[in-house]
């Protein structure tokens, strides 16, 4: 009984034992099998022998019957259990997932979701929308500071066409080794884009929130592309962001992150009426989420695995575990739609808040932003806590408030912020190749942008420069 279950998963706060970590290369076998093993009841042997022989990916549900990693005993048996499953070919599959999809069908028809679940809304992840205008011209200081420099002087062997592009505070290690950049473009975007950056989303406030900064990423890469088997499907790779837990409030050095996140959609910025479209949308989430907080992802899974019908482990990063999902039990955020979520939760703040990336993903810009709490030693005693400082979530959005309304006073104070922090670093920018030529061109449309706001109740951001918008000359976000 689902709802039994549910009762059990909210009750289960007991310590659990060591899971294995998280896989870590994709075509690392061992690690294939562990993280199966951790995340699924049932797994394909058809998942494991592609992902395991060197670039496949797992085709749904394996065409193949599932088997119980957990009740193999040894190599043989492991052996017997794959031929066994090989031999019944995909007309078992086929038929195996008809019936898992008839069984969550029927469940879902019966489901009183309101009485068991929290709707999204209640949980609050979605925080507001940026206006039209504050998208389009971050749009344009993406495209003109980083998209094109990425070509110019970014890429180094084994770099992606598109780009994942991290900057952490406090670590020696900057960048993503699984997406490079060459050193001359990771220093130039540290130094030039990021404050530029900083200073259009949060304005005066960075300095003071700048503490809690732990990671911020700007991506262009698309988890879910052409390569993919569920691409367009209602298949998605439910998760949880960060290292998960509940919430102990008397742990004072208990670390936890918040996540901001939001993405501008090339293709929306020029089909405002159409922005809901699901090829324009954004991060997904289940409509109804827990009414409790997870433990692990061991946890997670188990709820999932319990109102989800799970497909597969495919994805164009790390395998993991994805779900189907009815179009009625999901909302699909929208370009511009600020977002936050948290690492731990309780009865008090709620559950984390389970999504996943877009499927099909668009063209777009994603930003995210991570921000831990601070923890505090007692001065008199070295192996205690003081009350750490929390993530001023509601300061950081209050930030972010004035790319909210492109007419109002708060946003052309934002664009003079930017100009001057944009100006500024004109000197620095030289040291790159275009850079000055860069940082001078988002000046120039800074200036325009403070020009129409200050003659104009309804500014139109660039309506002079049409060609950094998508259709126009330069290049667009990929």
């Amino acid at each position: 009984d689902p709802e039994e279950k549910l009762k059990s998963l909210g009750e289960a706060c007991k310590p659990e034992r060591a899971w294995y970590t998280t896989t870590a290369n994709p075509q690392n076998k061992v690690n294939i099998d562990l993280h199966r093993m951790r995340y699924r009841k049932e797994a394909s042997f058809k998942a494991k022998s592609e992902q395991s022989g060197g670039g496949g990916h797992a085709e749904e549900d394996g065409k193949n019957r599932a088997h119980h990693p957990q009740e193999e005993a040894g190599k043989a048996g492991e052996e017997a259990k794959q031929k066994e499953a090989e031999s019944q070919g995909p007309r078992q599959a086929e038929k195996h997932k008809e019936e898992e999809r008839k069984r969550f069908e029927e469940l879902y028809g019966r489901m009183d979701w309101g009485k068991t679940h929290r709707h999204l809304d209640d949980i609050k992840a979605s925080k507001f929308f940026m206006d039209w205008t504050a998208q389009k011209l971050i749009y344009a200081v993406q495209v003109g500071l980083v998209d094109e420099a990425y070509d110019r002087f970014g890429k180094k062997e084994g770099s992606w066409e598109r780009y994942t592009l991290m900057f952490r505070n406090g670590y020696n290690n900057p960048g993503d080794a699984r997406k490079p950049v060459t050193s001359e473009f990771q220093e130039y975007c540290e130094e030039v884009y990021c404050p530029i950056m900083w200073a259009l989303l949060f304005g005066e406030g960075w300095p003071a929130l700048r503490p809690h900064w732990s990671a911020f990423k700007s991506c262009t890469i698309k988890v879910c592309d052409s390569g993919t088997t569920f691409l367009g499907k209602n298949v998605f790779h439910m998760h949880i962001d960060g290292k998960i837990g509940l919430l102990q409030r008397r742990n004072h050095a208990q670390k936890h992150m918040s996540r901001l996140l939001f993405s501008i959609v090339t293709d929306a910025l020029n089909d405002q009426e159409n922005k809901s479209l699901k090829r324009h949308c954004t991060t997904v989430y289940p409509i109804w989420q827990p009414p409790f907080a997870f433990k692990s992802n061991h946890h997670f899974h188990e709820y999932m695995q319990t109102y989800y019908r799970e497909c597969g482990l495919e994805n164009s990063g790390l395998p993991r575990p994805h779900y189907e999902m009815p179009e009625n039990l999901i909302y699909r955020a929208q370009t511009g739609e600020v977002l936050l979520h948290h690492t731990h939760g309780d009865k008090q703040r709620g559950p984390q808040a389970i999504h996943s990336e877009p499927n099909p993903c668009p063209d777009r810009h994603l930003f995210v932003f991570d921000w831990n709490n601070l923890l505090r030693k007692d001065p008199n005693n070295r192996n205690k806590y003081l009350p750490s400082t929390e993530v001023p979530e509601e300061a950081i959005i209050a930030h972010m408030r004035p790319l909210e309304n492109a007419s109002a006073p708060a946003f052309l104070a934002r664009l003079r912020v930017v100009l001057k922090t944009a100006r500024d670093l004109l000197p620095k920018a030289a040291e790159y190749p275009g850079g000055r030529e860069a940082v001078a061109a988002v000046v120039k449309t800074l200036e325009e942008a403070a020009a129409s706001a200050l003659s104009s109740s309804s500014p139109s951001v660039m309506s002079s420069s049409p060609s950094v918008f998508p259709g126009g000359e330069k290049k667009g976000s990929c």
